[in-house]
């Protein structure tokens, strides 16, 4: 069950033993990266339609991806260019959500912990 552990750097002990009679075997495991926490999403207006801070306290982001008014997800670009960050800043064009209703952000991290959220208008 990889949401049992906390975030965070954990190990894991194997104990095995293959015959009644014999003695039990117990290992460690390396130090692996845990995360079951999902990013956040902010948003900010600005003067060119909004903008989305996401956050991800345990890993890197994944990918960002934005549906308006129910379309087909489409990725969004990081304002730096460059999805390698734990916190990237997104803009939504106002030319995009001009005279929609909704607009849904969908963000996952590296371990495949989803988050969406819409602005308030």
């Amino acid at each position: 069950d990889t949401q049992a552990p906390p975030d965070g750097w954990v190990r894991f002990r194997l104990t095995a033993r293959d015959l009644p009679d014999r003695e039990e075997s117990r290992e460690l495991s390396p130090l692996v990266q845990g995360d079951n926490t999902p990013p956040t999403i902010a948003f900010e207006r600005d003067g060119r339609g909004w903008k989305a801070t996401v956050t991800d306290a345990g890993s890197r982001l994944w990918k960002a991806q934005v549906s308006i008014d129910g379309a087909p997800w489409e990725a969004l670009e990081p304002a730096d260019g460059l999805l390698d960050a734990a916190v990237e800043t997104f803009r939504i064009p106002a030319e995009k959500t001009a005279g929609k209703t909704m607009v849904l952000v969908l963000a996952a991290d590296r371990f495949f912990n989803f988050a969406t959220a819409s602005p308030r208008p």
